[in-house]
């Protein structure tokens, strides 16, 4: 069955490359694309694992992504004869004042923040992968927490970090100079550290994925899109994600993450686990969380916080499970959520939803008239295609994404680009 739920899925992958004119970054193709490497990696491990996926299973996976499809292709067809007007590519330019007070922020932020995890990790003693792997497990299902300050300059770092991103692919893609300014880089380096001392991974899954988001959009947007180098882009794009899940691999151990698979292990099982998981899931679902909630999660903590509704039962972390007695973890695709609260019918009409939603805004980018230089709208795009790339590992937006913290981020982001007030150069195409 598995073979089968891959031919499906290729097709529809397929299709929605061929429907979409070959837009490799289009919402279809995305979703098609992940769900399809997942079910690869899930076949590499199917004796290992003892993978034999029911009927259910191939039903819920290929009629959930049917209709995100088929919500895309409704857009799509709605934007087919819209065109899309080529921008004239500009360079944007922060004065060096600004630059520099915008760096110091960044630096003072990354020092509070590292400062205080640093201070907290060492306090565990032992060996650095033993503590990391302590504190990991307080932060995420103990009562460990970061102070307010700590939380807030994070943030901050995180937001200058996009905005600078968003900046040198921008003037990358506009003038055709990798190395120019590759100062803009710096901040990506800083967060990334942030990240990993902190013992978390997902912001540089999130900042890889911007990072390409950011540049194949700005060559829609400068009309330097073209259809037929598709086979180099996906060479490109697959070449970039072997050397980031082969550094994704390497410093686990500095997250605190005590798995000595080697690396095609460890990523088959980090990408295709959630395959088998879901699969299992469906045929021995957890009695004892039946009466709570994870779609919202993240949403109901901050009106149970805030006052505005009672306690609420939710499902922040899942189960862990093991397959043929090997630990699989805890992630089930984004179809577990839905279900799990709503049934088949969830997955449906989530589906159909997310459809609709990424291909709109999918469309409204393309053709995104940006006055001001740094565009806000344009970040938080990019910002929102973690959950889509990360669909058939575990779902994020409605329970991770929909959140206050979501638009606080929104809300700083607006901020500093008020502050840069950058000046655009216009460019001759390269």
């Amino acid at each position: 069955m598995i073979l089968l739920l891959f031919i499906l899925v290729l097709a529809l992958l397929l299709i929605s490359l061929y429907y979409y004119g070959y837009e490799i970054i289009a919402p279809p193709v995305i979703i098609c694309a992940v769900y399809t490497f997942s079910i690869y990696a899930a076949m590499y491990n199917i004796e290992s694992w003892h993978i034999k996926l029911s009927n259910i299973t191939v039903l819920y996976i290929v009629v959930g992504l049917l209709s995100f499809c088929l919500s895309s292709f409704i857009v799509r067809t709605h934007y087919k004869n819209k065109p899309v007007p080529i921008k004239r590519a500009f360079v944007i330019n922060i004065t060096n004042q600004k630059t520099i007070i915008l760096y110091l922020i960044i630096f003072i932020c990354a020092y509070i923040y590292i400062q205080e995890v640093s201070h907290i990790v060492g306090g565990y003693g032992g060996d650095y992968e033993t503590a990391m792997a302590d504190f990991r497990s307080d932060f995420s299902y103990g009562d460990e927490n970061l102070s307010f300050i700590a939380n807030q300059s994070y943030k901050v770092l995180t937001v200058i970090t996009f905005i600078c991103l968003y900046i040198y692919c921008n003037n990358t893609i506009a003038t055709g100079q990798w190395k120019k300014y590759i100062i803009w880089l710096v901040p990506v380096i800083i967060l990334g550290y942030a990240t990993i001392r902190s013992g978390s991974r997902a912001p540089l899954i999130q900042l890889f994925v911007m990072f390409i988001v950011f540049l194949l959009l700005f060559q829609q947007q400068y009309g330097k899109y073209k259809k037929k180098a598709l086979l180099k882009y996906i060479l490109y794009i697959v070449g970039f994600s072997i050397l980031f899940l082969v550094m994704f691999s390497a410093i686990r151990y500095l997250v605190g993450r005590q798995n000595d698979s080697n690396i095609v292990d460890y990523i088959s099982m980090y990408v295709g686990g959630s395959i088998q998981l879901f699969d299992l899931y469906l045929k021995h679902p957890n009695e004892a969380m039946n009466n709570n909630t994870e779609v919202f999660g993240a949403l109901y903590n901050n009106l149970i916080k805030l006052g505005f509704i009672d306690d609420k039962e939710l499902i922040m972390h899942k189960e862990f499970r093991y397959s043929n007695g090997i630990l699989l973890g805890n992630v089930y695709t984004s179809f577990r959520a839905f279900h799990h609260d709503f049934g088949f019918t969830g997955i449906i009409i989530f589906q159909v939803i997310e459809g609709f939603f990424y291909s709109i805004y999918y469309e409204k980018m393309k053709r995104l008239k940006n006055k001001s230089g740094i565009s806000a709208t344009f970040i938080l795009y990019g910002m929102l295609m973690m959950p889509l790339f990360e669909h058939a590992i575990q779902e994020q937006l409605f329970s991770n994404y929909l959140c206050l913290n979501t638009f606080i981020l929104l809300f700083l982001t607006i901020i500093i680009i008020h502050y840069l007030k950058p000046k655009l150069y216009a460019t001759k195409s390269f």
